[in-house]
């Protein structure tokens, strides 16, 4: 379900960073850079813990306390004018998350389901369009 957290992410943080603190939109897809890395970066924690060793539930289970902490952080950034720094923060804890849970879902797949079904099982795992 993580698709639908990353697509709001993806939506929300340029539209207020133009909105609220009147970048243009190339500022605001910079502003998107932590949240882009820390998932690359979370997608290789979460690939890299169950590797060896199937730890699929307790890297989930980080994952989305991760992606929760994360959104709820974003959830109260303030409305007025003022740009605050504190969003690069957010965006890596959710971004973190995100990544995690991205690879934990696709391995968790490879896993159950066969070959010829791991795409439309990921993208129903994620909550992403196919």
């Amino acid at each position: 379900m993580s698709g639908f957290v990353q697509f709001s992410a993806v939506f929300s943080i340029p539209l207020r960073t133009q909105i609220v603190d009147l970048k243009n939109p190339i500022q605001a897809g910079i502003h998107l850079l932590p949240l882009v890395s820390a998932t690359a970066v979370g997608s290789l924690i979460g690939g890299g813990s169950s590797a060896k060793k199937n730890l699929t539930f307790f890297t989930m289970t980080i994952a989305m306390a991760l992606v929760t902490v994360g959104a709820g952080l974003l959830s109260t950034l303030p409305s007025s004018g003022a740009e605050t720094k504190s969003i690069y923060g957010y965006e890596v804890i959710m971004g973190l998350g995100l990544g995690m849970s991205i690879s934990t879902a696709t391995f968790m797949t490879s896993m159950e389901v066969e070959f010829a079904d791991h795409g439309s099982q990921t993208s129903l795992t994620l909550g992403k369009k196919r």
